[in-house]
């Protein structure tokens, strides 16, 4: 972990150490396989900045919903349970709700949060997940609404994850696509294709296997053009060898 990382994980402990109760966070993800396994990763940097988790909204700290821009229903789906968040917002005005994932991409919907949803104060896109403490940090001092979108490089190797499941794990081998289908807003909302190391990918699939889990799904948009960015040639069927 960084030194700064550190730092802001300290600055905000101190924060919840204020908290006359044990600080929660709940974090609902929606739409596709992808969203789920960054779902883990929101759960894990949340717990490790001192938040127990928990499944019941009225009773967080902190509401993370990561939504899915690919999926209509899903869009939908995140946009009536924002509107559920009113009056549980307005008994805990020290509620922080935040808007994860690709779906806060969407200029469009950046501009309906301002409008109809104020008291969402946390906004990050795809790709930006590493900044959840930075953004947490800036609400707690003072600000109104962080937004941070970014999906041009790789999320980082180092960030905790809470598995949602000890038998059945995802793993993400690449992210983003190159291919700009005309009815496909993945490019748009996720980035271009970029591809993990495979020892990293090694590396965490043979932890979850010593971890005792039993089926491992490898994950990305568009896994037939993974190895592209990588120094070394190397391609999907290689990589499962």
């Amino acid at each position: 972990m960084s030194d700064e990382r550190t730092k802001i994980r300290e600055q905000i402990r101190s924060v919840l150490n204020t908290f006359s109760h044990t600080p929660r966070a709940h974090v609902q993800s929606f739409g596709c396989q992808l969203n789920f396994c960054d779902g883990e990763k929101y759960k894990g940097i949340l717990q490790d900045l001192g938040y127990e988790l928990t499944e019941q909204p009225e009773e967080a700290d902190v509401i993370l919903f990561n939504a899915c821009a690919v999926r209509a229903h899903a869009e939908s789906r995140v946009i009536g349970r924002l509107g559920a968040l009113k009056p549980i917002k307005e008994r805990n005005p020290r509620l922080i709700v935040g808007l994860c994932g690709c779906m806060a991409e969407e200029e469009e919907v950046r501009a309906l949060l301002k409008k109809s949803y104020p008291f969402v104060k946390i906004v990050l896109g795809a790709g930006a997940m590493e900044r959840l403490p930075a953004s947490l940090l800036a609400v707690y001092q003072g600000e109104k609404r962080h937004e941070e979108l970014a999906f041009a490089g790789l999320p980082d190797e180092s960030l905790p994850t809470v598995r949602d499941s000890g038998f059945q794990a995802s793993v993400p081998v690449m992210y983003g696509c190159n291919n700009f289908c005309t009815y496909c807003i993945v490019p748009y909302v996720r980035g271009r294709e970029r591809s993990r190391k495979p020892e990293a990918i090694e590396q965490e699939v043979r932890g979850l296997i010593e971890g005792g889990c039993k089926e491992i799904l490898l994950l990305g948009q568009n896994v037939n053009s993974y190895g592209r960015g990588l120094d070394e040639k190397i391609n999907f069927p290689a990589l499962l060898r």
